[in-house]
């Protein structure tokens, strides 16, 4: 056990500079993170059947995964009846 708790002693200090230049690059990963997330989420919403425009209130992101769910759900429903009756009449 002795031996375990000296490996941690033996880590590196880290000074305030490099704690602080750590922090700039994770918050920076961050950001482009929740930038692509939120790109990735208004592609989804152009797509999306509803209402727009500049009077219309942006969806939330769970309302826009929720709608999106909802809508691929009712187009396969919609396409396994089309092929069922696309199978009846042939």
């Amino acid at each position: 056990s002795s031996s375990s708790s000296n490996k941690y002693k033996l880590k590196k200090q880290v000074t305030e500079e490099e704690m602080y230049q750590l922090r700039l690059k994770i918050n920076g990963r961050e950001r482009k993170r929740m930038h692509d997330l939120n790109l990735a989420m208004d592609g989804l919403r152009e797509v999306m059947p509803y209402a727009h425009g500049p009077s219309v209130r942006k969806l939330s992101k769970i309302a826009t995964l929720l709608l999106a769910r909802n809508y691929i759900l009712m187009l396969t429903s919609s396409l396994d009846e089309m092929k069922r009756l696309v199978g009846e009449i042939y």
